[in-house]
């Protein structure tokens, strides 16, 4: 089975690490990457694209992707109305590297998307942690 991710994160070294390690964790020849540096890019690839899975940072220079997915959780597109897979909500990781009371209050905001399946692990994080999160988003066994 072929997947379709979206990785979004304005530092281009950690895009590319969380590219590879997908292609890696997934077979590289089974997964289709695509990837952005800012919340313009993730709003638009969000609206237009299926995609299996997506990661994202939460601060980009041009915003907060978490303010970002909070819109996009009440857009139509998004929401409800559109249709998916058995009705599915749609897989997201929301990556950060900030701790403390700002990564609890993250995780509670990622915790209250309604149309999304959503985690929040913060950054930096490794295979195990990444493949886990693919075994609950059902992309590996």
């Amino acid at each position: 089975m072929a997947y379709k991710i979206l990785v979004v994160d304005d530092e281009e070294e950690m895009r590319n690490a969380v590219a590879q390690t997908l292609e890696f964790i997934l077979k590289k020849n089974n997964v289709q990457i695509d990837e952005g540096e800012n919340v313009a890019y993730l709003k638009e690839m969000m609206l237009n694209g299926e995609y299996n899975l997506t990661l994202t940072d939460n601060n980009m220079p041009d915003g907060n992707a978490m303010d970002a997915l909070e819109e996009l959780d009440r857009h139509s597109a998004i929401g409800g109305e559109k249709e998916r897979r058995g009705g599915s909500k749609l897989p997201l990781i929301v990556m950060s590297e900030r701790g403390g009371q700002d990564a609890l209050d993250l995780a509670e905001r990622v915790a209250r998307l309604k149309n999304f399946d959503a985690t929040y692990v913060r950054k930096p994080f490794g295979v195990r942690e990444l493949t886990e999160a693919l075994k609950h988003y059902g992309l590996v066994q």
